[in-house]
């Protein structure tokens, strides 16, 4: 979906109601009510608009291929003849494109050249922190714990699944900026969770309490995480390497 649409307001508007279901009425209503930007905003709907265009933007013109090749660099010569016995990994990532089998010497067998299970979690992880701004990632300790899970998530067997919970894990909502946007605002007027967050209470000047809040919050940041496992990281496996479970 991020090569699909335009990092503009129109296409952030659409990712947003695609990842956390936000109303596209509510959503231009909103900007209508409010000249306030992105930058200057206090409204978790530009906020997010501006995030999201950031995300667009660089998932269009992220350099996978160079990150590919240096977290997950082809082996030499030498280095192929030296491992002819394979990979003691459980899981193993192989991977071989018709652009990278150029570089490869015709005796090489495309599939001998895998990446480690540590390769492919350190591309993954890189190519996240190029595509996903900071505010959207959290902190340096959300960091290791995201990494982590995705760790947990690379590592999966055949027929094994992986929870939200899983996704999740470690992670606070706390530690994530935008979350803190989520409260009342000129122009919070988006219907997050049904019977929570309706426009009149930025009408009325209602408080939003903080039950509310911490609802509203829950309900944001497990949508983000599940679009950021099943939109960014399943895409990037699947589009760079064949996953296999071959034990040598």
């Amino acid at each position: 979906i991020l090569n699909r649409v335009k990092p503009d307001n129109s296409g952030a508007a659409f990712l947003m109601k695609h990842i956390f279901g936000f109303s596209n009425e509510d959503f231009h209503s909103c900007i209508h009510r409010s000249g306030l930007g992105a930058k200057n905003s206090n409204c978790l709907n530009h906020y997010l608009l501006g995030l999201l265009k950031s995300l667009i933007r660089n998932a269009q013109h992220c350099h996978y291929k160079k990150l590919l090749l240096r977290h997950c660099p082809l082996p030499t010569y030498e280095q192929y003849s030296k491992d002819d016995k394979g990979s003691t990994s459980e899981v193993v990532e192989e991977r071989f494109s018709l652009i990278e089998r150029e570089q490869v010497r015709p005796q090489f067998d495309p599939i001998e050249c895998d990446a480690r299970y540590q390769q492919v979690v350190s591309f993954i992880w890189a190519s996240t922190r190029s595509i996903v701004p900071s505010d959207l990632l959290g902190d340096s300790c959300n960091w290791r714990a995201l990494r982590s899970n995705i760790s947990k998530f690379v590592g999966l067997r055949r027929y094994e699944s992986f929870s939200l919970s899983q996704c999740t894990h470690g992670l606070e909502t706390s530690r994530y900026s935008f979350l803190s946007k989520v409260r009342l605002s000129d122009c919070f007027c988006c219907k997050v969770a049904n019977g929570v967050g309706n426009c009149k209470f930025a009408k009325k000047g209602i408080k939003i309490s903080n039950d509310v809040k911490i609802t509203l919050q829950n309900h944001i940041f497990q949508n983000w995480i599940y679009w950021f496992f099943s939109s960014i990281v399943v895409p990037i496996i699947s589009s760079c390497f064949y996953v296999t479970e071959r034990q040598s």
